[in-house]
């Protein structure tokens, strides 16, 4: 992540904000972290934790996802949480790996 003092994130706001569109960009102000400028699509995405969430299916959560699922009401997070163990249930149900390790008996190596 870039680092700016207020200072020169004013006297380049243009640059600043086309950095901002590529990453975060923190700005301090006497040596204190104040502000973080960021594109409009990751403010979206972090202020929207249902967005965060879609399409989870294919991935490992990030810690960010990870945090959005916390955030959410407990009924929804308890739905979340409900219909991913749902899906790794289905997953681990049609793999028939999975399923002669756990149908047979254990093999000591």
């Amino acid at each position: 992540m870039k680092t700016l003092t207020a200072t020169e994130a004013k006297n380049s706001f243009g640059m600043l904000l086309d950095w901002a569109r590529q990453e975060p960009v923190l700005i301090e102000k006497q040596g204190r972290q104040v502000a973080v400028m960021l594109s409009v699509e990751e403010y979206q995405r972090l202020s929207n934790p249902q967005e965060q969430l879609s399409n989870l299916d294919d991935k490992d959560l990030t810690l960010t996802e990870r945090l959005a699922i916390l955030k959410l009401p407990p009924e929804e997070r308890a739905k979340t949480l409900r219909e991913s163990a749902e899906k790794m249930l289905s997953h681990y149900q049609e793999n028939q790996e999975w399923q002669d390790l756990s149908g047979g008996d254990f093999i000591d190596y």
